[in-house]
């Protein structure tokens, strides 16, 4: 059976990671012909990882897929593309990916697996009609909020829908004994770590105005903020840190490739976003026996689980809240140790690459009962 896994671009974000893991999972369990296609380069980083792991990848016609509308000839044409190449089976990641395989589906005559990844995405379209979201055959959410999402605002039966948490490669990741940084991070201090692109859902201001606080009744500390911020909010945010904070206990380290190392040089993981699904970095986190602060999302919540609330989370765009969550672990060494242990084993149980693997094929399956 040939499976395309479709999503925006090679540029790795949260979504781009999980179709990554889910590629590599088919690829080397199933018998299935998998393949994965991008609708534009971007910044390239998946283009790399694909080939590195054999998996065929290209990128299909800019000009059938457009994020605000899809003109009939366009759509044809491009469900043509899919039936060309006997496609059974597509697996979209992103909203525009999301649209585009919905609209065009008809022509393609595949069977669509919609990957749901947050709770607001779809509205951002702003469409006369939203009809397109009930042409899928199957919905698969990485948070249980986000799967409700569809069946409250979009009418998708529940039958339809399937939560499946992200995946997390323990085994095959970049070793942690390569620096980041050439071994500038102090190791003396606590280093707290923040993995996430500056952009405005993701709030740095209110970490910011925590970290001022914080900084105040612990200053052997430092904050460093891994991500892009080379857009104008992320030049904005970097010259909000530099009126809250005193600037030499924050570093905005850009886009880092060695996630893993850089959490391992640091003590605690801080996390302040306010749109996620099921957030890739709390995962990490936790695989990386770090003590965790965020705020009480319903994504950070399910990353989490239910056993973290008393301790490593905080009501969302409370930064005096924000600021003693830290205070409370950077003040109590076995605290922070025994949050770090008991993160990474509830991680291990939950977010295993097979279980994902698994848990996704099966509702396939159950789809299409003679491809097995």
């Amino acid at each position: 059976m040939n499976i395309v896994i479709l999503t925006t671009s090679y540029t790795k974000g949260g979504a781009e990671k999980h179709a990554l893991l889910l590629a590599r999972y088919l690829q080397k369990e199933t018998k299935h012909n998998v393949s994965f296609w991008v609708f534009r380069k971007g910044s390239g980083e998946l283009e790399e990882e694909l080939s590195q792991y054999h998996i065929p990848s290209e990128i299909i016609s800019k000009n059938i897929s457009n994020n605000r509308a899809i003109l009939p000839i366009k759509t044809i044409r491009a469900g043509m593309v899919f039936r060309r190449r006997s496609i059974k089976v597509v697996i979209s990641f992103n909203l525009e990916a999301n649209h585009f395989a919905a609209k065009v589906k008809k022509y393609g005559g595949y069977c669509l697996v919609w990957s749901q990844q947050t709770s607001n995405d779809i509205h951002m379209l702003n469409a006369t009609s939203y009809s397109f979201v009930s042409n899928a055959n199957l919905y698969i959410s990485n948070s249980q909020h986000a799967a409700q999402y569809l069946i409250d605002d979009f009418g998708v039966s529940p039958s339809k829908t399937v939560f499946v948490a992200n995946g997390f490669d323990e085994e095959k990741n970049y070793p942690v004994d390569q620096p980041v940084l050439d071994g500038a991070i102090d190791s003396t201090k606590f280093n707290v770590v923040m993995v996430a692109h500056v952009e405005e859902r993701k709030d740095h201001t209110t970490l910011l105005d925590a970290w001022a606080l914080f900084i105040k009744k612990f200053p052997e500390a430092h904050l460093y903020i891994a991500g892009k911020n080379n857009s104008t909010f992320g030049r904005n945010i970097q010259e909000y840190a530099r009126r809250v904070c005193e600037t030499h206990t924050v570093s905005f380290l850009g886009a880092v490739e060695n996630i893993p190392s850089l959490l391992d040089q640091c003590s605690a993981f801080a996390f302040s976003s306010n749109i996620e699904g099921m957030p890739n970095a709390i995962v990490e986190a936790m695989f990386a026996k770090l003590p965790i602060v965020a705020n009480d999302l319903e994504g950070n919540l399910e990353a989490l689980g239910a056993r973290a609330i008393e301790e490593q989370v905080c009501p969302s765009r409370d930064a005096e809240r924000f600021a003693n969550r830290l205070l409370q672990i950077a003040k109590d060494p076995q605290l922070a140790n025994r949050l770090g242990k008991e993160n990474y084993a509830y991680a291990k149980k939950t977010f295993g690459i097979s279980i994902m693997g698994e848990k996704t094929m099966a509702a396939i399956n159950n789809l299409l009962p003679h491809e097995k």
